[in-house]
Formats: C-alpha cells, structure tokens, sequence
C-alpha cells in the first residue's frame, strides 16, 4: 500500500488544475518557493526546482503528477503545522512526530529512543517511496527540492547493488517478517548523487530500521536512519543547472 496523502478536496483541486498544465505548474513553483523559503530560514540553501524539473513533471502521466503533487503537499502541510505551532524544522523528533500523525500511524515505543540529533532520518511507505525526510537530509542534499519529490531514490542516487539488494531485503523484513525496531546489518558505504547540482559523493552509515503501523497493527511504512557525511563535491556553474526567475530569487529571501 503506497501512502494516502490525497484528501477528497486535494484530489478535486488537482484534477481541475490537470486541465491547465501550465497553471498548475505555476501554483506548484509558488509552494516549493513558499516551502524552500522557509527551510532556509533555518540556515540551509537549497533551490525550489531546477531546469530539469519541469521538463521531467511534463514527462510523466496524470497519475505520476498527481502522486508527486501529493507527497509535495504531504510534506508542505506538515512543515507548515510544525512552524504554526511554533516548532522549529530542525531537530529529529517534533517534525517527524507530525508525520506519523498526519499518516495517521504508530511507531515502535523504541524508536525515538534509536535517533539522535546527528542522524538523517527518513520514512518509505510500502511501495518503498521517500515520503518524508528530516532537516539533517537536506544538508547532505544538492538536489533541489522539487527534484525530491519528482524522481524516485534510485534515479537521484547510485549506491552498489549489493547494498542495495541487502537494503531492500532487510527492509522488506521489517514490512513482513518481524516489524520490530531494528539495526540495518550493513557497512559503512559510498553514496553518489547522480545529476544534482553538486554531485555530493557520501559517505553512509546505516543505523535502524522501525516500523509504523496502521490501527490493525500491520506496518504501512517503515523509518531509516543513517549518518552521512559529505565526502566530496563537483560544484557546477548555477546558471548551466538551474533556470530560476529573478522573481523567483527575490522571493527565497526571508522578509
């Protein structure tokens, strides 16, 4: 089951902006601003989009847009209940708790008890897409923050198959098997972004995987963490990867 994030109205104002492309890309590019802006409120420099994110969204069918725009929201709405509370983003346990409950899941009474502060902390529903990821994430990140939500983990990263396979074996475990809290039995490795702005080389080392259940008590998504340092950067010209408006720029500032 992958992750109901659509309520009836989202459902209903995403099918009449799918009538004008155009239009609806226009009201997505002024969230992810919205959205961009107040991240980097907080101290990070990340971009809303990027040249290619358009040209991907315009590439994919109703379905695959809708899901994208659901996750972006997913994410958009929780940020925004976490900041109107007077939360900070930053931090490891106040925004993810908002996650669990707008997915309207449980987790393991041992989970927080499993992250600490320096830990990127993530969460897959059971089709295995990212649905949420903690602020740590973006400061090992130089993707922009549409590209997240409009390509799926193995089209932005390459990691070696053997880890990869040994991820999703374990973590299929976790779904299935034995829904517990528990350490991710692999080695420290190399993670590389692929097409991102900065092509960050990372160096990862896995930490647990818990689950989160559903009322029945079957898991409906799962929460990795891991640490992960920056390795090495390729830096590329801004102007080369990105086709941001001025306007677009002026309003990344915080007022």
């Amino acid at each position: 089951m992958s992750l109901n994030v659509n309520s009836d109205s989202l459902q209903h104002e995403s099918l009449s902006l799918f009538q004008n492309i155009d239009e609806f890309i226009e009201q997505y590019q002024s969230q992810l601003i919205d959205l961009t802006s107040k991240l980097n409120s907080f101290g990070l420099s990340l971009l809303p989009y990027s040249a290619a994110t358009w040209l991907r969204f315009k590439d994919m069918n109703t379905q695959q847009q809708q899901s994208s725009y659901s996750r972006f929201q997913f994410y958009y709405e929780i940020c925004q209940d976490c900041l109107v509370d007077g939360n900070s983003l930053k931090g490891n346990n106040k925004l993810l708790w908002y996650a669990i409950r707008k997915m309207n899941l449980r987790p393991k009474s041992d989970l927080f008890d499993k992250i600490s502060q320096e830990d990127v902390v993530e969460i897959y529903d059971s089709s295995f897409m990212q649905v949420y990821r903690n602020f740590n994430f973006f400061e090992i990140c130089s993707y922009s923050l549409a590209d997240l939500f409009m390509w799926e983990w193995r089209d932005l990263y390459y990691r070696d198959d053997e880890i990869t396979q040994g991820l999703a074996i374990q973590g299929y475990q976790v779904f299935t098997v034995n829904p517990t809290t528990q350490r991710i039995q692999l080695n420290i490795h190399e993670v590389h972004e692929k097409f991102s702005t900065n092509k960050f080389k990372l160096k990862m080392t896995p930490g647990y995987f818990s689950p989160l259940l559903n009322k029945q008590g079957l898991v409906e998504a799962g929460v990795a963490t891991s640490r992960v340092d920056i390795i090495s950067s390729e830096a590329v010209k801004l102007e080369d990867s990105f086709e941001l408006t001025k306007e677009s720029l002026s309003k990344l500032t915080v007022v």
